[in-house]
């Protein structure tokens, strides 16, 4: 493959990339919901775990720094929760959902007009 070619082809795998954004961050949020609604299952805290964790490493390599360090923010926020398989406390839930947010900002999604408030069971 010629260089100017490969220049093109990785402009087409940023632009797939950054249109999977909303997507991705959508998942993020589903997962969140599911957590919030008081699932205690240990699959959906590592889910979310998971999903940051490669988003924060997809976003650097496709030179979005500031998506890549505000799901790093929210990961490092949520892994020692992950490790002990348990939501944050009710106090802490409103940090997270300001990474949450500040990660939306990043990718240049719009922030929910109505957002879900989530208990803490």
């Amino acid at each position: 493959m010629d260089p100017e070619a490969f220049k093109q082809y990785l402009a087409a795998l940023s632009e797939q990339y950054r249109a999977s954004l909303s997507e991705k961050l959508s998942h993020i949020e589903q997962v969140w919901a599911m957590l919030g609604a008081g699932s205690t299952a240990a699959a959906p805290m590592t889910a979310l775990h998971r999903e940051l964790h490669s988003l924060a490493g997809s976003a650097k390599t496709f030179g979005l720094p500031e998506v890549s360090e505000a799901a790093r923010a929210a990961e490092f926020f949520i892994e020692p929760y992950c490790l002990v398989g348990a939501l944050p406390a009710a106090r802490k839930l409103a940090e997270f959902e300001h990474l949450l947010a500040e990660l939306k900002r990043a990718a240049g999604v719009a922030p929910d007009a109505d957002p879900v408030t989530r208990r803490v069971p």
